[in-house]
């Protein structure tokens, strides 16, 4: 019976829930948390679909968050989804300072990821887009200040895995007066993901983890394609974006990396820098308390000389760099 219930609670998706019933989803969230539906509830990724658009139809409820554009609060829908945490700044995951916000859920298994902890959706606290609103009002004036760049990012898990709850919450942002943007590797599918989010979207923070399918796949575990296909879709809609990279000694720093870095970097127009970032260690100590064995084991930070080698011929190329300083005016 438990499973049952937990089985239609998923298939009607977080979105639109009432917050009334909050406490009954956490009920059933316990008593599923480790169940089978837990792990289908992490949603893997899909190739990016076409609609024809007589076949496109508004989102449940009758809200169309593709074509939204609210101008005040209260044309916002409450949306429920489900949070990992909570940061009420940052000054690394986008332009500004940020109001930082992580969901629960990914379909990807990077051996390099910090965060294992928020790959089940059914694991994640469930929220209403308006208590996340509320919050944000309440640091708006620091978010506000310098630039006016400064705004909502919401990262994960994959934010694109919760349309509905994460395009909500952007335009709630977007009421405010606040810069939205998404940290996200392009998971889903184009009409029940991309369509819904994007147009509440002023950056997005991509993870390409590799250019090259083979360590693509050794690195997510996932094919490459839906990346690809999200990346185009960026560039299609002109929304600017940072392309994030990270650089594993002996495995993502090599020539044939960078080549295939350079060359994927031509032609794009949307493209603001690539940000590389070292790896480290932060996340092994979470592996091991998810009971997980840590992919990389014995792999060390790269030294300062290593990480200049790698950046060199990015720089070279032509293609702005950045590495540890994202806010900086200037470039590597």
């Amino acid at each position: 019976m438990l499973s049952l219930l937990a089985q239609q609670v998923t298939s009607l998706g977080p979105a639109l829930l009432r917050p009334a019933a909050i406490p009954l989803l956490h009920a059933l969230q316990r008593g599923f948390a480790c169940s089978a539906a837990a792990h289908q509830a992490s949603a893997e990724p899909q190739p990016a679909e076409e609609v024809p658009p007589n076949r496109r139809f508004a989102a449940r409820g009758g809200f169309d968050f593709a074509t939204a554009a609210p101008q005040t609060p209260a044309e916002v829908p409450e949306v429920v989804g489900s949070v990992h945490s909570i940061e009420s700044f940052s000054a690394v995951d986008g332009p500004g300072v940020r109001f930082l916000v992580f969901v629960q859920g990914c379909g990807l298994r990077c051996v390099f990821c910090s965060n294992p902890d928020t790959w089940h959706m059914a694991r994640g606290k469930l929220t209403s887009s308006k208590d996340l609103a509320k919050k944000l009002e309440r640091v708006k004036p620091y978010l506000s200040q310098g630039d006016h760049k400064g705004g909502i990012t919401i990262s994960g898990g994959e934010p694109l895995l919760q349309p509905e709850f994460t395009a909500s919450v952007l335009m709630e942002a977007h009421t405010r007066g606040l810069t939205t943007c998404i940290d996200t590797t392009g998971q889903g599918m184009k009409h029940s993901h991309w369509d819904k989010v994007l147009p509440h979207l002023d950056y997005a923070l991509f993870c390409i983890k590799s250019p090259i399918p083979e360590k693509y796949e050794w690195i997510t575990k996932r094919k490459i394609g839906p990346a690809l296909g999200f990346v185009d879709e960026l560039e299609r809609r002109q929304i600017p974006y940072w392309l994030r990279y990270v650089m594993l000694p002996g495995k993502t720093d090599q020539p044939e990396d960078v080549a295939a870095l350079i060359q994927f970097c031509r032609n794009k127009r949307s493209m603001q820098a690539i940000e590389v970032l070292p790896y480290h260690l932060l996340g092994v100590e979470k592996w091991a308390s998810e009971g997980k064995e840590y992919p990389l084991t014995g792999m060390s930070s790269p030294s300062a000389e290593e990480v200049n080698a790698f950046l060199a011929p990015l720089k070279e190329a032509g293609i702005p760099v950045l590495c540890n300083k994202f806010n900086r005016e200037e470039e590597e």
